[in-house]
């Protein structure tokens, strides 16, 4: 008896297309190249992770670690061909992902490959010009955006800039450094330096394993952190915040994030001490008023 063939059917998108030009830019060889993982690493080389999540962020306009798994494994064997090896669902785990991020960290290996890069992409013509404009385009992310909140001179700053006054009357501004920015990296920062800080902004990178002396768990003891404030907390359920947590066990934690549900089941171990809904911030008039409405497509739609 002849058994019955399985057909299994998975939605591809735009990522030939976005894979293809990763690999033509040469991005899984120079990352590779330039950012050497030890021998316990097992499946696909970090390169290679490395371009499926680039496909992942660009493909679905989601930055999200956690999310990255579950889309992986829907479309499994497809990106074991695009990539030309196996493809396990571990290989795209928020906590492979956060490795990747922290060996992209280093700065001596991340300049090399960026101008490795660049040489690959870039291409110098000798034009003989007789004016050159040139346009300056300034760029902040979300440090900027606390450094704003911690500055009492910022205006409609919100702890600062209240019409009653500070929120908290006669409470001077707190001295703040803000790491890989303009107070520099980590590893530029020395230990004295870090204490004199009342508050000290900074990514879950830069927090390290403590197996590097530059890692910020190395340069600090546990008893000298008192507050933790994680922001995009949904991803704290990962081994590089645990071992933060750990470190640090007598500071109190303050966990804010839009989406406390993860896919992978894991859980996040907190206290709700305030949530705001989306039908509030809306009936607040926060946000815009959603409407939704639901169809089944024909096959010639799809």
């Amino acid at each position: 008896m002849n058994k019955p063939t399985i057909l299994k059917t998975e939605r591809v998108d735009d990522i030939p297309l976005l894979l293809a030009q990763l690999e033509r830019m040469g991005v899984q060889e120079l990352l590779d190249e330039h950012f050497p993982t030890h021998g316990n690493w097992k499946g696909l080389s970090l390169g290679q992770v490395a371009i499926v999540w680039l496909s992942h962020i660009l493909s679905q306009a989601d930055h999200r670690m956690n999310q990255v798994q579950s889309w992986a494994e829907q479309r499994i064997e497809s990106l074991g061909i695009l990539v030309g090896q196996e493809v396990r669902g571990l290989d795209l785990s928020d906590d492979r992902l956060e490795s990747i991020v922290f060996n992209l960290s280093k700065d001596e290996s991340w300049n090399r490959f960026e101008q490795d890069l660049s040489q690959q992409q870039l291409q110098v013509y000798d034009l003989k010009a007789e004016r050159v404009r040139l346009d300056s385009t300034s760029v902040s992310g979300f440090r900027g955006t606390f450094d704003k909140a911690f500055d009492h001179q910022t205006l409609g700053n919100v702890l600062y800039g209240l019409q009653g006054g500070p929120l908290i009357p006669g409470c001077k501004p707190p001295k703040v450094l803000t790491l890989d920015r303009d107070d520099g990296s980590i590893r530029m920062i020395p230990r004295d330096v870090l204490l004199k800080a009342d508050v000290i902004i900074t990514n879950f990178h830069s927090v390290g394993n403590g197996d590097d002396e530059n890692d910020l768990l190395s340069k600090l003891k546990p008893d000298e952190i008192d507050f933790i404030v994680i922001d995009e907390a949904h991803i704290a359920a990962a081994e590089s915040y645990q071992r933060a947590f750990q470190h640090f066990q007598k500071a109190r934690s303050l966990l804010m994030s839009a989406c406390f549900q993860r896919l992978d089941g894991k859980t996040i171990d907190a206290d709700i001490v305030y949530q705001y809904r989306s039908i509030d911030s809306i009936a607040d008039g926060h946000a815009k008023n959603l409407r939704v409405q639901r169809f089944a497509p024909d096959v010639e739609q799809t």
